[in-house]
This record gives structure tokens, C-alpha cells and sequence, in this order.
């Protein structure tokens, strides 16, 4: 059974700051806690079409960060910073009074869950992340430069001067933003918590403008690759071939390599779509997210290849869209064979 038919209910979590909205998906027989999270400027809409797929026994919560969807915004004169949202998921995880849960995350937000899997190993017992492979770097040498625009940005910035639209503009707007990653039909699914109506036919935008502006503070890769040694649950990440890297290939692949020697189990599999292919094309995922999850850590010869590196506790599956539970090649003891073995 999945959760075909399953109306959401709204959440409202209450914080010192202002509230969480999220959406909660649960059936009489949900039992395994799963907590999603959206990418930069989205909302928790995205999992809109994606949770129908998805099997009934599992209690879905997907939340919408500040400054994002029905949440609250940040007070006036506190900017958002990447790490602030680590911080906002345990509040949320707190609040729901989960133990025990996994994380879906998509781009930005499938950064943070790599944060706060690292942050608290012992509550994540998986995690998956769409299309995005480690959380987005700064460069060390542009830390001035960065710092001085986002400054000036929020000195700068008068929330009532915020444009309104008609809501046809408003959708042509955000489609021509986002490069032509969402279809316009998925845009329409995020503005249903992505437009608020101000007057009758003027729309403003839920998301808070201020995210846009530089950050003031953001993790080098150094200090990237420190946090993550400590992220060794259950990890998958689904690549959109139709998407660029996000940073350089060699930065990328350091990373990956990290994940295959440290993680109990490590997927890396690629599938059609565009960096929004959760929300566009859900059927390309759904599955591939449902046998990892389902998937128990023991090893299994026809649907596991085992480390050879003394570790018997790590396993490592490579798979396309059609079927996750196909081994390519076998552990190595150094873990560039198991980075190579993946297949699209």
C-alpha cells in the first residue's frame, strides 16, 4: 500500500523564533519515522507527488525552513545562514519527539541532512539525498568579498518595497528562474505554498527575499570533509543526469569516496531528470527510494558486494533506476572501486 489518497495535515511547530510549518503524511499502519527537507527557496511541496508513490507504513513529516513556504521568516536584521538551518531540523525532530528516523533531502536541504546526520549519528539511521552530493562549499579566498556584498545587501533591503504580481506573472517568473529545472506544472505545485494573495488578483511570494543575498557565513571544503567523517549511516545519493556539478568533479568524487569507506551502506545511482526530477518525473525515484530504505544492512550475495578493507559492517550498493539491488563490482580495499562500479 502507499499513501496514494493520503491527505496531508497541516503542522504548525512552535519556536522561540516564530514556527515550522510542515505537512504530515500518516496512516494507521505508519511506523517508520522519515523527515524530508526541500531545496533553497522551495518549499515542502516538493515531496507533493513523490509521497503518493511512497509505501503507507512510513510517517512522512516534510517541513518548510524559515524564510521558506508557511514558516516564519527570520526577525529583521538576522540574516540566514546555511548552519542556522541544522538548528531549525532538531527544534522540528525535538518537537515531533522522534528517536529514531531517516532523512529525504533535496539539494540544499539533502546538505543539511548530511550536516545533521554527522551532528547526531545516533538518531539518523538513513539518509537520502537528490541530487546534490555534499553541502556547497565557500572559497576560502573570496570569505571578504562574500561577506562585504551580503552586508551592504541587508543594510540595504525594505521588505515594503517588495513587488507584487498577478499570479500568471508570478508563475512565468519563478519558471523562468529556475533554468527550466521545474516543469511549469510543478511550479504551480510549489506555489501553492509559494504565493500568499495581498490584494485581490496582487500576489507576493512566501519565501523570504533576504535568501538570495550572500551569505554571510558559509563552511570551507576542509571544514566540509571534517564534518562529514562523522556521517555513517545508511547513505544514497540520486544524481539528475540532466544537471550540472555543483562544484568541481574532483572536489565531488573526494567526497564520494569518504562516503563509500565510512558509511554502513553507500548507494550512488543516477537517473533521468532534471535537478527537480522528484517533483517533475517522482516515478524515477520513488523506487529506487523505497528499496533502499526497505533494505537491511546484512550482507546479501545477490544484492550486496562485500568490503574487503576488514570492515564487515560497511556495504555498498550501485544501481541504476531499474533496479537497485544490482552489484557491479566488487569491494576493494581502496574504495575507488566502488565510486567506478556505478552505473546510469
Amino acid at each position: 500500500m502507499t499513501h496514494a489518497g493520503t491527505v496531508p495535515r497541516e503542522l504548525e511547530i512552535a519556536l522561540p523564533w516564530g514556527k515550522i510549518a510542515a505537512q504530515e503524511w500518516k496512516t494507521p499502519e505508519s511506523k517508520r519515522q522519515i523527515l524530508m527537507l526541500h531545496g533553497w527557496q522551495d518549499n515542502s511541496n516538493t515531496f507533493k507527488k513523490l509521497v503518493p508513490l511512497l509505501p503507507s507504513e512510513w510517517h512522512m513529516v516534510a517541513i518548510d525552513f524559515p524564510g521558506h513556504g508557511l514558516s516564519s521568516h527570520r526577525m529583521q536584521g538576522l540574516p540566514y545562514h546555511g548552519p542556522d538551518f541544522v538548528i531549525d531540523v532538531k527544534a522540528a525532530v525535538n518537537h515531533l519527539g522522534w528517536k529514531n528516523y531517516s532523512i529525504i533531502g533535496h539539494s540544499m536541504g539533502a546538505g543539511i541532512a548530511q550536516s545533521v546526520a554527522s551532528c547526531f549519528p545516533d538518531e539518523v539511521q538513513s539518509l537520502v539525498c537528490i541530487d546534490m552530493i555534499k553541502p556547497i562549499s565557500a572559497k576560502a579566498d573570496t570569505s571578504l568579498q562574500t561577506l562585504r556584498r551580503g552586508v551592504v545587501a541587508h543594510l540595504g533591503y525594505d521588505p515594503s518595497k517588495d513587488r507584487t504580481y498577478g499570479r500568471d506573472e508570478a508563475v512565468d517568473r519563478y519558471f523562468e528562474a529556475t533554468a527550466y529545472t521545474l516543469t511549469r506544472e510543478s511550479v504551480a505545485v510549489l506555489l501553492e505554498r509559494g504565493l500568499k494573495e495581498v490584494s485581490p488578483g496582487q500576489f507576493k511570494y512566501t519565501r523570504d527575499r533576504r535568501l538570495q543575498f550572500p551569505s554571510l557565513f558559509r563552511f570551507t571544503t576542509e571544514q566540509h570533509l571534517d564534518m562529514m567523517k562523522d556521517l555513517k549511516c545508511d547513505l544514497m545519493i540520486i544524481k539528475a543526469i540532466d544537471t550540472p556539478q555543483f562544484e568541481k568533479p574532483e572536489v565531488e568524487e573526494e567526497f564520494l569516496h569518504l562516503y563509500a569507506k565510512n558509511c554502513r551502506r553507500f548507494v550512488f545511482a543516477k537517473s533521468e531528470g532534471t535537478h527537480h526530477l522528484h517533483l517533475n518525473t517522482p516515478e524515477n525515484v520513488s523506487t529506487l527510494i523505497e528499496d533502499f530504505l526497505h533494505l537491511v544492512p546484512e550482507v546479501d550475495g545477490d544484492t550486496h558486494a562485500k568490503n574487503t578493507s576488514g570492515k564487515d559492517d560497511h556495504t555498498v550498493l550501485v544501481a541504476d533506476k531499474d533496479k537497485i539491488a544490482q552489484a557491479v563490482k566488487s569491494f576493494k580495499e581502496d574504495s575507488s572501486a566502488r565510486i567506478n562500479g556505478v552505473i546510469s
